[in-house]
């Protein structure tokens, strides 16, 4: 089950020395991120408001960090982790988009896939 995070000011990006747990809505799904020297002191983040992303996050846009593969565990022991192969977009270049099947919250963008492609 998962719990509540609380105060988002309570944590000190600072402190996080080892590893990050995240998880989707209903906790099927765990991402972690191992950290790495200077992870949060370089810029590793991305946002995009272009249509698809507005609508795969149901927000104005979405919020991305990018980071190697080998930084990045996922955990989904019951099989929920889903993929939808968005090839509706501006660039022309397939976009994976992973979701939890049971949530439906949204888990990965591979862009080492977008990259590739």
């Amino acid at each position: 089950m998962s719990t509540y995070a609380g105060d988002p000011k309570a944590f000190d990006i600072k402190s996080f020395v080892g590893e990050l747990p995240g998880e989707c809505l209903c906790g099927n799904i765990k991402v972690t991120i191992i950290n790495k020297p200077k992870l949060f002191e370089e810029r590793n983040g991305h946002q995009c408001f272009c249509s698809n992303c507005r609508k795969f996050s149901g927000c104005a846009g979405s919020n991305n960090m990018v980071i190697e593969q080998e930084n990045v565990r996922v955990s989904d022991p019951k099989g929920f982790l889903k993929t939808y192969e968005d090839s509706n977009t501006g660039s022309g270049k397939m976009t994976p988009r992973s979701f939890c099947g049971n949530c439906s919250r949204y888990a990965i963008l591979d862009l080492a896939m977008v990259c590739s492609n």
